[in-house]
């Protein structure tokens, strides 16, 4: 994305002065718009650098102030006031509201040609724009295209040209809206306006987060999903990623309230053909951090443990409902019948590493009850808990029925 920073160096810009709102400066900037309309903030989507004579506003520094508070919820990137005969100077509180709001507030002298400069800022987006479509394509290249000798080397030229080395390890991470659909039904969003505004929100937390650590990556938007190939370098892992992306969730949870985010991690590969496989890693652990951590989180394939194969088994899962059924079918029907939390115990126990102390306490029970309600688990099952290979395949059955009730949540999401 284009940083409203960049213009800052083009030459029709010399005389640009910042006044206020340095710490802003990485906003994003989509176009210009010139208007001395004070009713502006309703004409604008967010993104563009707003610029105007104050020919209605003149030195009224409420007024003044009131405008920059309305285009900042807009999300403009800056305003630029050309100063001359409707404004001799920019008021000093009208300067000091920008600073406090880390809005950029620009002053541009009356005898430089506006038409000179807004052509250059123009062109300039125009030629980064095609840049950002090529980036794109290249990566939509690298994650759904065929991959042949030739292939390979169109992709290499065309990554290196934009300052992309394909020889080293990359991962694949998908940022995705949780439960977006239902967000937008249960608050009667149908405007495609404002659909892409919060897509537009979500993107900019989203890149400008990477770009705080500097970190080099390609971006696409599918859907409600950002998917990024993220380098790491040599000696690191996917997990390097951790600071970055808890600081996403973070942003996200604060400044998009009440839409949260799950993310799902691939594992690095240095092989660029590898990031189609890592890219169906990441998917899956979306699905994990979707499902089974029910939103609002971080997911790494690497840690999925046992659910890397189940999602393996996604197209029979017939037979894991049979495995579950056999395990845990009698203890879920007692549960049932007798209102009570068996299972809940028997998992509880499990994940302790079978602490007596650790479970009962995590409970809220005494050590007696949870000493009782083993004994009980034990006898509907008919198995002892204490031998290895049945705490295993009783763990399997656990996690077994996390992932199917994963399935079923989604289902009746849909019903």
């Amino acid at each position: 994305m284009i940083k409203c920073k960049e213009i800052l160096s083009l030459p029709a810009l010399k005389d640009l002065r910042l006044v206020a709102g340095e710490n802003g400066l990485d906003r994003n900037l989509t176009w210009i718009h010139i208007s001395d309309v004070p009713e502006v903030a309703e004409y604008v989507q967010g993104g563009e650098l707003l610029f105007t004579t104050g020919l209605y506003i003149r030195n009224d520094a409420e007024k003044w102030i009131k405008l920059i508070q309305k285009i900042n919820e807009k999300n403009l990137a800056g305003l630029v006031i050309n100063v001359g005969p409707y404004i001799d100077d920019i008021p000093f509180e009208v300067a000091k509201c920008a600073e406090s709001l880390d809005f950029p507030l620009f002053k541009l002298p009356w005898d430089v040609k506006l038409v000179e400069v807004t052509k250059e800022i123009c062109d300039y987006i125009i030629k980064r724009r095609i840049e950002e479509r090529n980036k794109n394509e290249l990566l939509e290249n690298i994650l759904f295209g065929d991959f042949d000798a030739n292939e390979n080397e169109i992709l290499f030229s065309k990554a290196e040209y934009y300052g992309y080395k394909l020889d080293q390890r990359h991962c694949i991470v998908i940022v995705d809206i949780d439960n977006f659909g239902e967000f937008l039904k249960k608050h009667d969003i149908k405007e495609e306006q404002t659909i892409t505004e919060i897509k537009y929100k979500l993107q900019q937390i989203v890149t400008n987060t990477f770009e705080e650590f500097n970190k080099k990556f390609l971006w696409i938007f599918k859907k409600d999903s950002i998917i990024l190939m993220v380098r790491c370098l040599e000696n690191q892992s996917e997990f390097s990623l951790r600071p970055i992306l808890n600081t996403i969730k973070e942003r996200i949870s604060q400044r998009l309230k009440p839409l949260t985010v799950s993310i799902g991690v691939g594992k690095c590969y240095s092989e660029i053909s590898q990031m189609q496989k890592s890219f169906k890693e990441a998917e899956k652990a979306l699905k994990f951090a979707h499902c089974i951590k029910r939103g609002n989180s971080i997911a790494y394939y690497s840690e999925m443990g046992v659910f890397c194969l189940l999602y393996e088994f996604e197209r029979h899962k017939e037979k894991l409902e049979e495995f579950c059924k056999q395990m845990l079918g009698p203890l879920k029907k007692y549960d049932e019948e007798n209102q009570t939390e068996l299972l809940k115990t028997l998992e509880v126990f499990l994940d302790e590493n079978c602490n007596m102390v650790h479970s009962a306490k995590k409970m809220f029970i005494h050590r007696s009850t949870l000493m009782y309600r083993l004994k009980k688990i034990e006898e509907i099952l008919g198995i002892e808990i204490s031998n290895s290979e049945n705490r295993f395949n009783l763990k399997l059955a656990l996690e077994v029925n996390k992932f199917l009730d994963s399935y079923r949540m989604k289902e009746n999401e849909y019903e």
